[in-house]
């Protein structure tokens, strides 16, 4: 079981994300692309400054829908947000039968591999900025399931995000 911890920076152009480990050591970095129409962002290896990562927008759908791409532009999963009185993403993955679950702003929520916690991840309420504490139960997919998790952000902040930028 691992302990990070992830920030979104407030007050920028684009998306900014950092994850960081128990020692506050920044593991991650995600930057997304200004003036994108797919709403790009790559996540990034903070020790090798690889891109592990690429997520894109999937234009013209009614409910927010996202690409996970590995580096090399293959598809890894879609995340796609349900209509549920409940958080709750379909995620159609190459990786296995993922699901997200949990409370109706996003704030609170698990990442389920069939019925398996594979993560739990919390928002921290006095923080500046979107601050989640995140524990991943499986060491194997620690990079996939911190993409998923930011996928997560983006998917129910997304009419957050184009409200503030209007």
């Amino acid at each position: 079981m691992k302990q990070f911890y992830m920030k979104q920076k407030v007050f920028s152009i684009r998306d900014t994300y950092q994850v960081f480990d128990e020692a506050q050591n920044v593991i991650y970095h995600g930057k997304g692309k200004v003036f994108s129409m797919h709403d790009r962002l790559d996540l990034i290896k903070d020790s090798t400054d690889e891109t592990i990562y690429r997520m894109r927008k999937k234009l013209f759908k009614f409910m927010p829908t996202y690409l996970l791409l590995d580096s090399m532009d293959n598809f890894v999963a879609e995340i796609r947000k349900k209509i549920s009185l409940r958080t709750h993403l379909s995620v159609q993955c190459s990786m296995g039968d993922y699901a997200v679950k949990g409370d109706i702003m996003g704030h609170t929520f698990s990442i389920l591999d069939g019925e398996k916690e594979v993560a739990n991840v919390t928002k921290k309420w006095i923080s500046w900025g979107d601050t989640y504490q995140i524990t991943i139960h499986e060491d194997k997919k620690v990079d996939f399931i911190i993409a998923l998790i930011i996928l997560v952000d983006k998917v129910f902040h997304e009419s957050d995000r184009r409200s503030s930028h209007s």
